[in-house]
């Protein structure tokens, strides 16, 4: 079921032996693993139809006392005014109901603690999972989850962060203490320097080669004191309906240099260009997002600080495949911290 979005400038992984990297999104049928460079992991579970009216996330960060939760994602129809969500595992778990919260385009309930063990188990047993808004006697279109490869993506994700065989394992478990779990590893500092947008932005500086492409005929560039003397400038490289990609350069005292965004442990096809790219609300990070379609529920989104030198990357996610879940709720694949 799993399809790899078209994105645009995909990033190409070149695994390097003990240098940290970008993690990545593993797949099992129907369910998808991602986790970071921490260890911190989410799973899906999707629909096998390559539905999007819901899906099933379950998380957990690395080391011994760190519980999973799991959210519930389904769509329902307008003017519910107090619904509750109906989960059943035919044969397995259920059918149990979850208070909701609302939003678009889905409604939401968090799975309580005392049931994940049991749902757990369930999922690595059962055919499918279904999802049902309730409000009194009116109820929504079924929504059914495939439970195919979800065995598989708990004991990857157990494997990962070394639970097999304790008593924290999901689908495992055994006599071994939690004390036998990892920690999870250290995330890496990055010292950030705050960026400021120019505007109005001044003409581009001699050595800026726009594309020359016609879609970019009415986007003009865009400008970044770095402070120290420095700048960075984008000039648009291509435009199309839900995506406009930007090529950037430094500008400082030693004259004009292509800039370079390089997430760890991957090659990417033109480092240069960033896919949406917009200035954090700090000033101190510069995101791009890039969406393997208009809706949004599927590509990568990747947040960029300035450490005085070079750009270092500050968080990533990514999920390829098309399948309703929201940018928000993506699986991290590489997070930093500020020191």
């Amino acid at each position: 079921m799993f399809r790899t979005a078209a994105l645009g400038f995909l990033l190409l992984a070149t695994p390097a032996a003990g240098d940290p990297a970008v993690g990545q999104v593993v797949t099992f049928r129907d369910w998808a693993v991602g986790c970071d460079n921490t260890d911190f992991c989410a799973a899906y579970g999707l629909r096998a139809d390559e539905g999007t009216d819901g899906y099933l996330l379950l998380r957990r960060m690395a080391g011994p006392d760190a519980a999973a939760t799991v959210s519930l994602f389904a769509t329902a129809p307008d003017g519910m005014a107090a619904p509750e969500m109906r989960v059943e595992i035919p044969g397995g778990f259920g059918p149990r109901s979850y208070p909701v919260e609302g939003g678009y385009p889905y409604l939401t309930a968090e799975v309580p603690p005392e049931d994940i063990d049991g749902l757990t188990r369930a999922l690595a047993a059962g055919a499918r999972l279904v999802l049902t808004v309730v409000d009194g006697g009116r109820t929504s279109e079924p929504v059914s989850l495939s439970l195919s490869g979800a065995s598989a993506a708990l004991l990857y994700l157990d494997d990962r962060q070394g639970r097999v065989g304790t008593v924290t394992a999901l689908l495992r478990p055994g006599a071994g203490a939690a004390a036998r779990v990892p920690p999870p590893p250290v995330a890496p500092p990055v010292a950030r320097r705050r960026m400021t947008e120019i505007d109005p932005v001044p003409p581009p500086p001699p050595g800026l080669a726009a594309s020359g492409d016609p879609s970019c005929a009415e986007i003009g560039p865009l400008a970044f004191d770095l402070g120290a003397g420095a700048t960075l400038w984008g000039l648009c490289e291509i435009a199309a309906a839900y995506n406009t990609a930007f090529r950037f350069w430094l500008v400082d005292a030693a004259g004009v240099r292509p800039a370079a965004f390089i997430p760890p442990g991957r090659v990417v096809d033109d480092p240069a260009v960033l896919v949406s790219p917009a200035l954090d609300a700090d000033g101190l990070g510069l995101d791009a997002l890039n969406l393997g379609r208009g809706v949004g529920d599927c590509g990568d989104q990747s947040d960029w600080g300035w450490t005085g030198e070079r750009f270092a990357l500050l968080r990533y996610r990514e999920f390829e495949s098309c399948a309703g879940v929201l940018v928000e709720t993506w699986p991290v694949l590489w997070q930093t911290t500020t020191p």
